[in-house]
């Protein structure tokens, strides 16, 4: 089904959102509302800003209704962790701090943007065409930080260069 041009959500995308309301999980809500293609419905319901609104209302009213903010569910799990810890159970202990973890945001890659000018992208083409050998040599060097990372180039027109990096 194709989109409005107007930006209105779609037959199959308000049926996404009343199956959601409903209770269901995001795999079956989908396939009801008429996708075939989970995966992509999932990538492309990303990107449909009136879909993200209604579900971040809807979940908005769930946690008003529910009366839970992120420090009760943080203190009941360091509760439950304190628990375990007396009842000497180290799994759930763990289970507990990686939960912890994920509220928090630990576990995400981080992101950086860095701008570029020419220079810099002279430079990076230079690092590019280096063999594996040459860029050990260039990292075992003391002035040098050596990160792992991800980067997508975007150019804005105006001579400089963007790299999102994450890592």
């Amino acid at each position: 089904m194709a989109r409005n041009p107007e930006g209105e959500m779609t037959a199959r995308e308000r049926r996404y959102i009343d199956n959601r309301r409903m209770g269901m999980d995001e795999r079956p809500a989908l396939l009801a509302a008429g996708y075939k293609d989970v995966q992509s419905a999932r990538v492309s319901l990303k990107t449909r800003p009136l879909v993200q609104a209604e579900l971040a209302q809807m979940y908005g009213e769930a946690r008003k209704k529910a009366n839970v903010t992120r420090d009760d569910v943080l203190a009941g799990f360091q509760e439950a962790i304190n628990d375990a810890k007396l009842a000497g159970d180290p799994a759930t202990q763990i289970k507990g701090w990686t939960e912890i973890g994920k509220m928090c945001g630990f576990y995400a890659p981080e992101e950086r943007k860095i701008t570029v000018d020419i220079t810099q992208t002279e430079l990076l083409k230079q690092i590019d065409s280096m063999s594996t050998e040459e860029l050990l040599e260039l990292a075992e060097q003391d002035s040098l930080e050596v990160i792992e990372a991800e980067y997508e180039v975007v150019e804005d027109g105006d001579d400089h260069v963007q790299a999102q990096i994450s890592g």
